[in-house]
């Protein structure tokens, strides 16, 4: 059955004719963590003495030796049984035997598949999952954790407190936070500690272990991506010196958060220049020169742009000339919709072609109508024919006449054929 694709749907029609492109957006569960302490049954600090798997792997069972009881039913120098489901088993464990650990604890339902593997309980599981579990490297900061946490339950109890005394006591326990080892606990305090004033901005001596340690944070090899871009944004939001030099390092080791930092390093007026981007347009790390492009992109200087546009039709990854042809399709110059064109005309990869393709359908407008008409009778065969299906798929009626002169010139008759009636979709 033949179809004539009627008014374009910009959600549809790429999907259609250029296959899916699937986009997920992790959300991270779980509230903060003085959210998490308040609303534990069981708190405690204490070591993890054993582990033992059961049922194939989906249930753990870690013994921890309590040292201190912060709430609940627990008691001093007895063991906690605590309680992780684990669907996937690939998935890292929440605790390991050896672990020096406060714990936010909740009762955990029973289940036939619990008293089956172990017993009667009461059972205990962490609240949040890993999120539960504060680490500490040794003893000395398990204990400065567990009092931190006790401090973060005063806190977080009804007081007559005025709103400028509750923020300063939050903001001071943010900080303290954020000196934790528990990276993960860490980080969650730099985004917190973003909408406070900046650190080293107070008088107070008790901003510099923060500061120490962010700086640390920033070094450290082991850090997550979401991690470490909280660190980054709560660098560039204090301003403060000594964070400058770990700062810079973080784009040759981990060169997809390149753009962050630089724009971290703006704050410091310390983001690179011209001629530092056009060097790292020569680095051997796909992510960094492709940041560097993109930046140059909306340089200035005609010569900056000039080699954006340059990197987009000469970098050796397809990934970063992809990237940068839907960057520079955006551009209202006509300098970089040429290039973009050319790469939908004839890039050495499918996948960049495609790339160009979906980037000029988004723009939708004359110069990508054009774009579609050129490579219709100039692009290689398989992109005239996708360039024709997205003409149409435009759904404008300027472009009509177009439509009409390449059914009836084009020297391909599957082309002229398409421009005429359309897709052929068989509906069964």
């Amino acid at each position: 059955m033949r179809r004539n694709l009627p008014h374009r749907h910009r959600i549809f029609y790429p999907t259609l004719l250029l296959g899916t492109l699937a986009a997920t957006l992790a959300v991270a569960a779980g509230g903060t963590l003085p959210a998490r302490l308040a609303g534990a049954d069981v708190l405690v600090e204490g070591s993890v003495t054993s582990i033992s798997d059961v049922a194939d792997g989906r249930l753990r069972a870690a013994q921890v030796r309590v040292a201190r009881v912060l709430r609940g039913p627990a008691v001093k120098d007895e063991d906690l049984r605590v309680i992780e489901e684990r669907p996937l088993a690939s998935l890292p464990p929440a605790l390991e035997q050896g672990d020096e650990v406060v714990l936010a604890l909740r009762r955990k339902p029973r289940s036939s598949l619990l008293d089956q593997h172990l017993g009667g309980g009461p059972y205990l599981e962490l609240i949040d999952g890993r999120s539960g579990a504060l680490h500490a490297a040794d003893v000395t900061g398990r204990a400065a954790a567990g009092t931190l946490a006790a401090d973060w339950l005063v806190w977080s109890a009804p007081a007559d407190l005025s709103p400028d005394e509750r923020n300063t006591a939050e903001r001071a326990l943010l900080v303290r936070t954020l000196a934790l080892s528990d990276r993960a606990a860490a980080a969650d305090a730099a985004r917190a500690l973003a909408g406070f004033a900046p650190l080293g901005a107070t008088a107070s001596a008790a901003d510099t272990p923060g500061l120490v340690v962010l700086g640390a944070h920033l070094a450290a090899a082991d850090s997550t991506e979401g991690e470490l871009r909280a660190f980054i944004v709560l660098a560039g939001h204090s301003k403060h010196a000594s964070l400058l030099a770990p700062l810079e390092a973080v784009p040759e080791r981990r060169p997809r958060l390149a753009a962050e930092v630089w724009d971290a390093l703006a704050a410091f007026a310390a983001a690179p220049d011209e001629r530092a981007l056009r060097r790292a347009l020569a680095s051997d790390k796909p992510d960094l020169r492709q940041a560097a492009a993109a930046r140059l992109s909306s340089s200035r200087t005609p010569s900056g742009r000039e080699f954006a546009r340059e990197a987009a039709r000469a970098d050796p990854s397809p990934q970063v000339r992809g990237a940068l042809v839907a960057l520079l399709a955006q551009s209202p110059d006509p300098a970089d919709a040429a290039v973009v064109e050319e790469r939908f005309r004839a890039d050495a990869d499918p996948a960049v072609r495609e790339a160009a393709a979906r980037a000029l359908f988004e723009r939708g407008d004359d110069r990508a109508a054009g774009a579609f008409a050129r490579v219709a009778f100039e692009g290689e065969s398989p992109e005239q024919m996708r360039a024709v299906a997205l003409l149409r798929a435009l759904g404008r009626k300027q472009d009509e006449a177009t439509i009409q002169r390449i059914g009836r010139d084009h020297p391909d008759a599957k082309v002229r054929d398409l421009a005429q009636h359309g897709l052929d979709i068989h509906e069964h």
